[in-house]
This record gives C-alpha cells, sequence and structure tokens, in this order.
C-alpha cells in the first residue's frame, strides 16, 4: 500500500530535539474535545482494537486499566500491534504474563510487528539525524515508520490504536481512516 503522508506534516518531527520535552509535550498533549470525552466508553464502540505493548499494555500507570479493559470485553477483537521486531515479539506473551491481573495470551487474536529491514533502516536514518549527517524532509524510511501503525491497523480491520507514541503514529492513523487513543488518556486521575 502506497504511503500518502507528505514531508511538511512531518517537519516538526525531525527538527525537534531529543531532549527538548517541551516541544515533546506539545507535540503529544490530547485536543480539549478529546479529553472531554471518556476514552473508555469511546474505546468500547470498536470493534477490532491494535494495542501498543511497551509502556501502554505494561509499564505504564494506564497499564491496569487498559488490562481490564480487553478482560471486561472478550467480545472485542485485540490484537498488539509492536515496533518490536528481531525476535523481541516473541516474548511479549511471555512479559505480559507477569503482570498482576494481566489478560491471558487466549484474549488477543495475535501480535502484528514491524519488520526488521524496516526498524533498521528506521533507527539508521534517526541516528543519521541526532549525528548531523542526515537533515531535511522524512526519508522513505521514516515515512514508512511512521505511518506503519495505522497502515497494518486498517489492513488487519483494527479501527482502533491505543499507543503511548503519538509522535510515532498518530499522524498515521488519522491517515488510514483508524482512530487514535493516547495511552496518557487512561491514566486515573486523582481527585481531591
Amino acid at each position: 500500500m502506497p504511503l500518502k503522508a507528505t514531508a511538511s506534516k512531518y517537519r516538526r518531527r525531525i527538527t525537534e530535539k531529543p531532549d527538548d520535552m517541551r516541544i515533546r509535550e506539545i507535540i503529544c498533549k490530547p485536543a480539549l474535545s478529546e479529553q472531554a470525552e471518556d476514552p473508555l466508553a469511546r474505546l468500547a464502540h470498536h470493534k477490532a482494537i491494535g494495542w501498543d505493548f511497551d509502556l501502554t499494555l505494561i509499564d505504564s500507570p494506564a497499564s491496569p486499566v487498559l488490562q481490564d479493559f480487553i478482560k471486561d470485553h472478550p467480545e472485542i477483537r485485540h490484537v498488539i500491534v509492536t515496533f518490536r521486531s528481531h525476535g523481541m515479539q516473541n516474548t511479549i506473551f511471555k512479559e505480559l504474563a507477569r503482570q498482576k491481573a494481566a489478560p491471558p495470551q487466549s484474549m488477543f487474536n495475535g501480535i502484528l510487528n514491524i519488520e526488521n529491514r524496516a526498524y533498521e533502516e528506521f533507527q539508521h536514518d534517526q541516528t543519521r539525524r541526532l549525528t548531523g549527517v542526515l537533515s531535511g524532509p522524512p526519508t522513505e524510511h521514516e515515512l514508512y515508520y511512521w505511518n506503519w501503525k495505522g497502515l497494518t491497523c486498517k489492513q488487519h480491520g483494527l479501527t482502533a490504536l491505543v499507543d503511548d507514541k503519538a509522535d510515532h503514529t498518530e499522524d498515521g492513523c488519522r491517515d488510514a481512516g483508524v482512530t487514535f487513543f493516547n495511552t496518557a488518556w487512561f491514566v486515573p486521575r486523582l481527585h481531591t
């Protein structure tokens, strides 16, 4: 499937410095309209959901909420969609099983992971950017990586993606017609 992304919409990602958290916070901050609605209620309207693994289903303050949602909704098709590659995806269900009260593997319809070469090419381009060897518009590899989760969800009939890396997935989801949910929206809030 050809990528429909344009270089200009990604310019903010390329020009941001990795240590500039203010810029990253602005990019990742959810829109007010998305914060106002209950994200769990919105998510429950989907019949097939893609789930990021690292810092979403595990190792996030939102993980228990998201794990409970999966267990409470066996009628929904749940698929893990991950940037893990090079065999790292093969440990996902073992890691999930070590989580307190995590959903069992049987609640998932599998794992979709990025191809080894696509991951390597993206990392190579990112390293070249950080060292100043590469600048300018996004490369074909960067565009593919940023669009991969959205396109993969669409190709597999997943209408929503829950992911912590909005800067790597949100635009690709929007372009593919997949509803993006930021993991941060599910972090329990303290009420005073």
